[in-house]
């Protein structure tokens, strides 16, 4: 879920859940089930560059085998390169 505030600020909240089907009959099937909160905001003007970020804590418990991470996280820079006028940029 996520949304959009004044001039592309964006919140979102996301919860992920994913799981290896093809382990071995009788072994922990690997799991990742995590709840994120992340956003992009621009940091210049004309919104063509952005600084977005993530987030999140796993909602199982890790164990050397299941694949669970406990916290997750990334941060990054997003450029634009499309021309055309942007939401807002009149």
């Amino acid at each position: 879920m996520g949304h959009e505030f004044k001039r592309d600020t964006e919140l979102y909240l996301e919860l992920f859940n994913q799981q290896d089907v093809g382990a071995a009959a009788g072994t922990e099937n690997l799991r990742e089930t995590t709840l994120s909160i992340g956003g992009r905001i621009p940091i210049v003007r004309k919104h063509w560059l952005r600084l977005i970020g993530m987030g999140g804590h796993g909602l199982i418990a890790a164990t050397p085998v299941n694949g669970q991470p406990t916290w997750i996280a990334y941060v990054g820079i997003q450029f634009l390169s499309d021309k055309r006028p942007r939401h807002g940029d009149e």
